[in-house]
């Protein structure tokens, strides 16, 4: 926390600098319009003034005069002030010589700016209002009413700046010609330069991952009185963007605006070229592409977006020369599914991997016990959802229900009575908490499986290449000699955040709502570059650390976390928090979860005819694993004849989804320092059977052994490791995969070799097996 708190308290020891720059900056300019105001009043020009003190065929004036100037006609005594001033005009005149032209642009121009930023005015708001019919240009006559908007000036004055905007005198000017005469003086340049180099502004760039809003179902539910059951409604409007969904990703744009635009100073809004350095990316579907557009107009109101249609192989190429048009770009994939957003979909290896999870996992359990079987019997009537039919099953019921976990935060969102139905049963608290707890375990499964191991290649997998274009992203801009910031917004679903959660190694993470997010953020602080992660799962709860609603309890804030280290998973209760250097996150999300550098790799892994599941995954790349015979427990007292099984020193028992993550949850913490200090080695693990692995048994009872290892290898204390030879026994759970899987590296898993079939146990275990 100290070490976090330190460039805090630089950058805001560098804001109050600032602050005390602005403060200056703006008495000078009080001070000039009070000069321009007594002159009119004295019905004499800026120029006459000028004038007077001219000299030389040229009509200039020298530094000297220019001081006498400011002091005789300009009744300036402040010292600072006309000290401040007669050293800008030196640094902006030739040969220490100053034209009416430069004089004329650092009185009036600077002027102009101010009166802007005092009226809280937006110079491409204001050209908007006067190019009423878009055509992206003003005439002179309206160029005149604008600027007597702004502040009094003279006819005079008036024209000159007309012809200092208008240089070709075609009677247009366009807004990229008016933004450049008035903001990029070498005054204001210079004041914009020390900004962004200051130590206060440490952004400079910022990816998002942002899920669209609220939607129209997927399908129908015949029994719902809510939405209409005809085939032609929902082939027109099915699983499109709702108004209220275009609201929540407008709002959430305009609080992004806040956040990098007004609070951060990421991006200078009113920029011409700012199509430059803002992008968004979408899906083909009607939800993503109207949440993108939504967002952009809420952070960007005053700049349109402009369309483009890509694929995948004309991308890359369209990103190095973005377009200078002034609007922002949206790039939509022709594709239905690509691996930067889909890396889920058509990929055989993810789904083999992901339908052996679901065959073991807690269903079974479930459909046991009453109430679910129960729960599910009542959505068939509330809902009349086919996949639910009492036909099917109440296990096959219970792996349909994240679909009836949308409906029911669809109808939330747009405060419909939620399922209500023809036979009028209403939904209880009771009922709710069941559907989401099997919900979120559906959502959870699809990429985290049963095991860290699946988890590693399921998420890789689904994640597709959208890990490695982050990266490219924030690296391109650190290796930028540009100061100016950049934004990238990524519009996709909420199985896209789930996967990259899990690639980046978070187990039992908030599910997203509706338009919920996740915000890489680059920074530079003493030339070194340093990224923060931020996870929003629902921004209606939710929202920046420094968001005013935070500090008002309104909202609760979010935190900036980093990704495990060596390719670990952990529990997201458990996470980390704080910043990553830039190269330390290149590390983390790519080396360490071998993320795909290209959309090839990705397609190459993808389309394996069987899964490369971690969880048969040995250390020994490229050779055949071992394979051993399981036999009888003959010592076993009780229970089904079947229930438990041996393997040399080892005894085997079925798995069971809560038993294994019982053990994973205590066996995680085994080689940590002293529990008393709160981190350490759970107490359990001296009363309960140490937990190596799990094995995977084939036909014949011929087993694969997998063992998990403790996820913190750089904690251990010599007093802290326990020994085999202490456990009275050992146990680990074993069940049979419906095809055999591929083997591969995985630097996490570290088989032992093992036992001799029918070995003897030592006799104090022996004794106390008796």
């Amino acid at each position: 926390r100290r070490e976090m708190a330190q460039p805090r308290r630089q950058a805001a020891a560098a804001a109050d600098c600032m602050q005390d720059d602005t403060d200056f900056e703006d008495r000078v300019q009080r001070v000039m319009s009070i000069i321009l105001k007594n002159l009119r009043d004295r019905e004499e020009s800026l120029q006459e003034a000028f004038g007077k003190y001219a000299e030389g065929p040229n009509h200039v004036l020298s530094l000297t005069s220019f001081r006498v100037l400011l002091v005789d006609e300009c009744e300036i005594t402040d010292p600072d002030i006309l000290t401040y001033l007669v050293d800008k005009a030196a640094r902006n005149g030739e040969n220490s010589e100053l034209d009416y032209t430069q004089f004329f642009k650092e009185i009036i121009v600077d002027n102009i700016v101010h009166q802007l930023r005092l009226q809280g005015t937006n110079l491409r708001v204001l050209f908007r209002q006067y190019d009423e019919k878009c055509y992206g240009y003003i005439t002179a006559s309206q160029f005149r009413a604008m600027m007597k908007s702004i502040c009094a000036l003279t006819e005079h004055e008036i024209q000159f700046l007309i012809d200092l905007v208008d240089e070709s005198g075609t009677g247009r000017m366009n807004y990229h010609a008016l933004f450049h005469r008035f903001y990029q003086t070498p005054h204001l340049i210079a004041q914009h330069q020390l900004w962004m180099t200051s130590k206060s502004h440490t952004i400079r760039a910022v990816c998002v991952i942002a899920r669209h809003g609220a939607r129209f179902p997927l399908k129908p539910f015949l029994h719902n009185s809510h939405w209409p059951k005809q085939k032609e409604f929902w082939a027109s409007y099915g699983g499109r963007l709702t108004p209220v969904g275009t609201q929540q990703c407008f709002r959430l744009g305009e609080r992004f605006r806040q956040k990098y635009i007004v609070r951060d100073g990421l991006l200078e809004d009113q920029a011409p070229e700012l199509g430059l350095r803002v992008q968004a990316f979408t899906s083909n579907q009607d939800r993503t592409l109207m949440s993108a557009q939504s967002f952009l107009l809420g952070m960007f109101p005053h700049s349109p977006p402009m369309f483009r249609l890509e694929s995948s192989d004309s991308l890359g190429a369209s990103q190095q020369t973005p377009s200078t048009a002034g609007g922002l770009p949206v790039y939509v994939f022709e594709d239905e599914y690509t691996p930067m957003l889909h890396g889920f979909k058509e990929n055989k290896a993810y789904k083999e991997i992901k339908e052996r999870s679901f065959e073991h996992g807690k269903f079974k359990e479930w459909a046991e016990i009453p109430e679910y079987k129960e729960l599910t019997a009542k959505l068939w009537r509330m809902t009349g959802y086919k996949k639910i039919h009492p036909a099917r099953g109440t296990l096959q019921s219970l792996q349909s229900l994240q679909s009836v976990a949308q409906q029911i935060a669809i109808e939330r969102a747009h405060q419909m009575d939620i399922l209500q139905n023809e036979f009028g049963e209403c939904l209880q608290v009771a009922d709710e908490e069941r559907i989401r707890e099997v919900a979120d375990y559906i959502c959870r499964l699809r990429y985290q499986g049963l095991l860290p191991a699946d988890q590693r290649s399921m998420a890789r997998l689904a994640a597709g290449t959208l890990p490695a274009t982050i990266v490219r992203q924030l690296t391109k801009v650190a290796e930028s000699k540009e100061r100016a910031g950049f934004f990238t917004l990524y519009s996709a679903h909420d199985n896209t955040i789930m996967a990259m959660l899990a690639h980046m190694g978070f187990r039992d993470f908030p599910i997203p709502a509706f338009a919920a997010y996740i915000a890489f953020e680059l920074h530079e602080l003493d030339n070194e570059f340093f990224v923060r992660l931020l996870y929003n799962p629902d921004p209606e709860f939710y929202g920046f650390p420094d968001e005013p609603l935070c500090a008002d309890s309104d909202l609760r804030a979010c935190e900036y976390v980093r990704i495990p280290a060596d390719g670990h998973i952990v529990e997201w209760k458990s996470r980390e928090r704080g910043d990553m250097t830039l190269a330390d996150f290149e590390t983390r999300l790519m080396k360490d979860r071998s993320s795909f550098e290209n959309e090839e790799m990705w397609r190459a892994a993808a389309e394996a005819t069987s899964a490369p599941s971690p969880t048969d995954m040995f250390t020994n790349k490229g050779k055949e694993a071992e394979s051993f015979a399981l036999q009888p427990f003959d010592q076993q007292v009780a229970g089904h004849k079947d229930t438990i099984m041996t393997h040399g020193e080892r005894l085997c028992k079925r798995l069971n989804a809560n038993e294994l993550e019982f053990y994973r949850h205590v066996n995680a913490q085994s080689d940590l320092p002293a529990f008393d200090a709160g981190v350490g080695p759970h107490p359990l693990l001296e009363l309960i059977p140490k937990f190596f692995g799990v094995l995977y048994v084939g036909e014949n009872l011929q087993a694969r052994f997998h063992v998990e290892k403790p996820p913190s290898s750089k904690r251990r204390t010599s007093g802290a490791r326990r020994e085999s030879n202490d456990s009275t026994f050992s146990a680990f759970s074993a069940y049979a995969p419906t095809s055999q899987a591929r083997r591969d590296s995985d630097p996490d898993n570290q088989i032992p070799p093992p036992a001799a079939d029918g070995a003897q146990l030592p006799p104090q275990q022996q004794q106390q097996q008796q």
